[in-house]
């Protein structure tokens, strides 16, 4: 069956438009009277749809006047037809489109007609998601693919107006356009179905593959693991001042509390090591416990609670490529995240038992309760045989070593008084710095430390004092991690960076547990922050909290809280519409008399519902009608005025022996002219008339005013 071009986009375009119907029907929620005004009104207007008549755009007053009548129509059907917000939308959105396949002026309505059927759809997916709607929606872009195709093709053969310099067209012009380029629709029509699948096949994978990967696979070290120094199960001394000048992005952390008047000190715990061989400290047994994750709430539960916790949340944005070690405040009770397992070490680790080598999140619960200094000095001595003995070994007994420990502490009784007195000896005895001459290999770092360069950065600070309390029989261990980072006040975060890594010293204390301190004297800080610096980070923190990060959990969450927040205003909407109703029963009670009150409102608001259609629908059909008429009267007055122009020129050339036969029509009549001259002259006029009898134009004097040159040249002719 052949078929002209704009009957390909007309079809084409109800194909859209017959997508949402069944889009919005299969769902079973569309009413019987809104699916029959639906498909009626796409059939009517499919019909009725010539495509060829120019019609008189809207004026303002009347877009005015039949916007307040939707927006009238839509009060009216929630409150008393459908009750509901989705499916009043539904409706308006249904009468919309039918108004505007009917009223199609220019080529910006079947824009408009393209909206309003992809918002039905759009509403559609509020109500179901199941195979149908998928169909539908493959119907849907399948056919507004096309329409674009031969929307730009159908454009191109817009002709410009000398006069007005204004694109003008008909859809028969855009049939000779294409005939003229020699193009074909079937060929498109197969071309933009291709171009969907093709869409669809790069940009599925692309969609699902690249927004989840944060690293480039060619940064990755395959087979090896490329993490920073200092977070290993094994650390030499002077392994995390190697990072220490670098300003590069660790991760950033989001608390639920101002930690500044929380816990100022606050740090992000990495890796605890308990034994050390006088240049190394490592975990002193390979033995760890498997964490599983929680069938009941999908937590990793690490360490016990308490019953005096003060409970932390946060939330860590982690870099790739850190660690395989989780940081946490101190203690971690629960962690969330998507982990396959953990590893909780003998020195309370926490780790991945499978490396991630790219961008992640994980939350965690910390118990960070402090004991007070005077509950600490309550304990006179520490129960070593609850500790590991590796957490009180000294490799390289030194009787200078024991001579200044006894030495500063001999005043003090208490373990706790102890150890803040070696605490505070270090930071006000010893200079920071990062700028080291190597320790010999076969010298002690902490006594070259303590009595020959007395400087150095947190690594030495925090082993000094981890081996001078074991002089004390007290049990200690170095934890490796970061201080606080840099808060940033536009976006709440703490920006952690690899020159805040630090290292401290863990103490036990019997019912308390590990206890942090931190020898290390005060430094300035490193990185230089600034309003711009700031602005950069946080607009780097929404891209990788929104989209590296952004999970099927957070998605889930995101439509739990649109969903709640519906039901809400869902709520509030059903209230005052019960409001309304119950006002409209006592008005009508007291017109009508007495009555079901539980059955008489939901009548009546169906009657007036009905009413209201009636009495919306109206004004609009009378607005049409009216501009139907002008549109008829200005045609009928075009056809009396050129019909009577062209008979006048018709019986002049029958005069002068040029004759018009019987069932001809002028552009045959105009081709059987043999005299090249006079055949273009009439051409021209015969083009004028069906521009102003049938396209509406005023060409009235330009008519004539060519009628006058074809009959000069007429009897130029005859004279010769």
């Amino acid at each position: 069956m052949n078929l002209s071009n704009k009957k390909h986009f007309k079809i084409i375009l109800f194909s859209m438009v017959a997508s949402s119907y069944f889009t919005i029907g299969l769902s079973g929620k569309l009413d019987l009277p809104f699916n029959i005004i639906f498909l009626l009104g796409i059939v009517v207007s499919f019909f009725l749809n010539k495509g060829q008549k120019k019609k008189e755009p809207f004026k303002f007053y009347e877009m005015v006047i039949i916007f307040i009548l939707f927006f009238a129509f839509f009060i009216a059907d929630y409150l008393f037809y459908s009750g509901e917000i989705i499916l009043s939308t539904a409706h308006v959105a249904i009468l919309a489109l039918i108004f505007k396949l009917l009223t199609i002026r220019s080529g910006r309505d079947y824009f408009y007609i393209f909206l309003l059927t992809l918002s039905i759809i759009l509403i559609s997916t509020t109500i179901t998601f199941d195979i149908y709607f998928l169909i539908c929606l493959l119907w849907f872009l399948i056919s507004a693919t096309i329409l674009t195709m031969l929307f730009e093709i159908r454009e191109s053969s817009a002709k410009i107006n000398p006069e007005t310099k204004t694109l003008e067209y008909t859809l028969n012009e855009w049939d000779t356009f294409l005939k003229r380029e020699n193009l074909k629709v079937s060929p498109i029509i197969k071309m933009g179905i291709i171009s969907l699948i093709s869409m669809a096949t790069i940009t599925i994978p692309l969609f699902f593959t690249m927004p989840r990967f944060s690293l480039s696979a060619f940064n990755i070290n395959f087979g090896m693991k490329n993490y920073i120094s200092g977070f290993s199960n094994e650390t030499e001394i002077g392994d995390v001042g190697k990072i220490l000048q670098n300003s590069k992005v660790v991760m950033r952390v989001v608390a639920n509390e101002d930690l500044g008047k929380l816990l100022p000190d606050i740090k992000w715990r990495g890796i605890a090591l308990d034994k050390f061989d006088g240049r190394r400290w490592s975990i002193s047994s390979k033995a760890y416990k498997l964490i599983e994750k929680s069938p009941r709430d999908k937590m990793f539960y690490i360490l016990k609670r308490n019953s005096r916790e003060i409970l932390l949340k946060s939330t860590f944005y982690v870099e790739p490529g850190i660690s395989e070690v989780l940081f946490t405040p101190w203690r971690p009770i629960a962690i969330a995240g998507k982990f396959r397992n953990l590893i909780l070490t003998r020195t309370s680790t926490v780790k991945m038992s499978t490396p991630i080598f790219k961008k992640f999140k994980y939350k965690v619960y910390s118990d960070i309760f402090r004991p007070n200094l005077s509950e600490l000095k309550k304990i006179k001595k520490i129960d070593i045989a609850k500790v590991s003995p590796s957490t009180l070994e000294i490799p390289d007994y030194n009787e200078k070593i024991k001579n200044l420990v006894l030495k500063i502490t001999k005043d003090k009784k208490t373990p706790v008084e102890k150890v803040l007195t070696i605490e505070r000896y270090l930071k006000k005895n010893y200079k920071y710095s990062l700028n080291l001459k190597p320790v010999p290999k076969d010298e002690d770092p902490i006594f070259n430390f303590l009595f020959i360069s007395k400087k150095g950065h947190c690594e030495y600070f925090a082993s000094a004092m981890a081996i001078m309390v074991r002089y004390l029989k007290i049990p200690s261990r170095l934890v490796n991690g970061f201080r606080r980072g840099d808060y940033n006040k536009l976006d709440g975060t703490f920006v952690v960076r690899e020159l805040h890594a630090h290292s401290w010293v863990e103490i036990y204390f019997n019912q308390y547990g590990w206890i942090s301190f931190d020898p290390t004297p005060a430094t300035s800080e490193m990185f230089k922050e600034s309003f711009i610096s700031n602005l950069i980070e946080a607009i780097t923190f929404i891209w990788v909290k929104n989209v590296i990060n952004y999970d099927f959990s957070d998605q889930v969450r995101l439509f739990w809280k649109i969903h709640n927040t519906t039901i809400d205003y869902k709520r509030k909407f059903k209230k005052l519409r019960e409001n309304i109703m119950d006002r409209l029963a006592n008005y009508l009670q007291s017109k009508i008399g007495t009555f079901d009150r539980k059955i008489n409102p939901i009548f009546y608001g169906k009657k007036l519902f009905f009413m209201a259609i009636i009495l919306i629908l109206t004004p609009i059909l009378l607005i049409l009608a009216i501009k139907n008429v002008r549109i008829k009267n200005k045609s009928k007055k075009y056809q009396n005025i050129y019909s009577k122009i062209m008979n006048n020129l018709l019986i002049e050339l029958k005069k002068r022996g040029v004759e018009k036969k019987e069932g001809e029509t002028l552009l045959e009549f105009v081709n059987r002219i043999k005299h090249k001259d006079l055949k273009d002259e009439l051409f021209n006029i015969v083009k004028l008339y069906y521009e102003g009898r049938f396209g509406q134009r005023d060409n009235e004097e330009k008519l004539k005013q060519r009628i006058k040159s074809a009959i000069k040249k007429l009897k130029e002719i005859n004279t010769l």
